[in-house]
């Protein structure tokens, strides 16, 4: 058997590092020091006889060898993926651990129902996560999504809670000319970023946080959502530049994952809370 021969801690430690991208981030992303990710990756081009990755000035290119075992590896992930949420995705006890992500704004918003939450359920651990970083449904990074988007993304159930109306901030006691610059959402790239296609973009952010708090210091002017931006009392709306819906929010989830009581009881009163605070998300 295969097991016997290779190791599958090693496949792994290879497939992270194709994920992130280098020694380093797979360091982080597996919490593990980054020797011992070298040493185990050695080992593994050695068992195989082939070269994984060639050492380039911009970090570790994926050699033809690399490439084909990658494909391998990814289809052994996949499987892995739906063992995991067919077997663990029935429980139906009010025990174990809930995952729920969204950005540091909504986080806020989210916290008093997640404390009565667990206060009611205290078996039921919840991680609410609030960093940048989209997580992926389909690797189990988390088990309830809450997020903008355009449309449920396949293989995911979902509802549009509310569209989300947006408008341009500025600092509301800036005094002379009001500022030319703009703040950016993400990457330049980004498909969500609600930001005018013609501004002036001198500062990018992948966290609505510091979007907000640079906005706030009257650095750049920012496109926020409106139960954001007219909560802050620092901002101001800037005139003619409110637009009734951008993107949509949403709640996400695997179809198989909310199978889960825990994941599922969450879930609904979430969208509970989301359905009575419509009017203020929606400004």
């Amino acid at each position: 058997m295969l097991s016997k021969t290779l190791d599958w801690d090693l496949l792994r430690i290879f497939f992270v590092i194709c994920k992130t991208g280098s020694l380093s981030k797979a360091s982080d992303y597996l919490n593990i020091n980054q020797s011992t990710i070298s040493r185990k990756l050695a080992r593994l081009e050695l068992k195989l006889g082939v070269r994984l990755f060639d050492r380039v000035y911009s970090g570790l290119k994926v050699t033809d060898e690399g490439i084909q075992l990658l494909d391998s590896v990814n289809k052994i992930d996949v499987e892995v993926n739906n063992i995991s949420r067919h077997f663990m995705g029935n429980g139906d006890e009010l025990s174990g651990k809930v995952v729920v992500a969204t950005f540091d704004a909504m986080a806020e918003h989210l916290l008093p129902i997640i404390l009565s939450f667990q206060k009611n359920n205290p078996n039921v651990t919840v991680e609410l996560t609030s960093s940048g970083h989209t997580c992926n449904l389909e690797d189990r990074e988390a088990d309830i999504s809450i997020r903008g988007a355009m449309s449920v993304p396949e293989g995911l159930i979902g509802k549009k809670i509310s569209p989300i109306s947006t408008s341009a901030y500025r600092k509301s006691d800036i005094t002379g000319e009001m500022p030319s610059s703009w703040i950016g959402w993400g990457s330049s790239d980004s498909k969500l970023d609600p930001t005018p296609k013609d501004a002036k973009v001198s500062l990018r952010f992948d966290n609505v946080g510091m979007i907000l708090k640079a906005c706030e210091s009257g650095a750049a002017i920012a496109t926020l959502p409106c139960f954001i931006g007219d909560a802050s009392k620092k901002l101001c709306r800037v005139p003619g530049t409110f637009n009734e819906e951008q993107t949509g929010l949403w709640m996400l989830c695997h179809k198989d994952v909310i199978k889960k009581k825990r994941v599922s009881v969450l879930y609904n009163l979430l969208l509970d809370f989301f359905y009575e605070s419509n009017p203020v998300i929606n400004s």
